[in-house]
């Protein structure tokens, strides 16, 4: 794939029509994780993430695997209209095409959790969070503000 297009059945797609699929794909995944966080989440996570678009602009690279999922069961799905399976494959391919050109991530995903809908780990679990509150507390870097608190003592 070079810079400048490439050909997806037949058409070939020029360096804007490429960015706006790998932007649809990037934009699906900020969606996901602000569902993610609007879930079932702890006071400490609250604390540490109240708002929801900065949450998501960080972490959207760990719902990369979902949102690729989601597209494959859309493809799927005989009443997916036929433009939005167009724009879904392209944005698979450019990605596959990307990642093979890469040996990486068209978003240099991590190897760390990917966070899938319908788990505990994107719905949220009460009682863990909970535990998190009774272990950990619910303050936003809480060994942040003791460091600080100490060094404050010693001047």
């Amino acid at each position: 794939m070079s810079n400048d297009t490439v050909n997806i059945d037949g058409e070939d797609l020029g360096a804007s029509q490429i960015e706006f699929y790998r932007r649809t794909l990037k934009n699906d995944c900020v969606k996901f994780a602000g569902e993610f966080h609007g879930m079932n989440r702890s006071k400490k996570f609250r604390a540490n993430w109240p708002n929801e678009y900065e949450f998501a602009d960080r972490f959207w690279k760990k719902f990369v695997s979902a949102v690729r999922q989601l597209y494959a069961q859309q493809l799927a799905n005989p009443h997916t209209p036929e433009e939005s399976k167009k724009t879904i494959h392209r944005c698979l391919v450019i990605d596959a095409m990307t990642n093979a050109e890469l040996e990486k991530s068209l978003f240099e995903m991590d190897n760390s959790l990917q966070l899938a809908p319908n788990t505990q780990q994107f719905i949220g679990d009460k009682k863990e969070n909970a535990g998190i509150s009774e272990n950990w507390g619910d303050e936003a870097h809480p060994l942040r503000k003791a460091l600080l608190s100490t060094g404050a003592r010693f001047h």
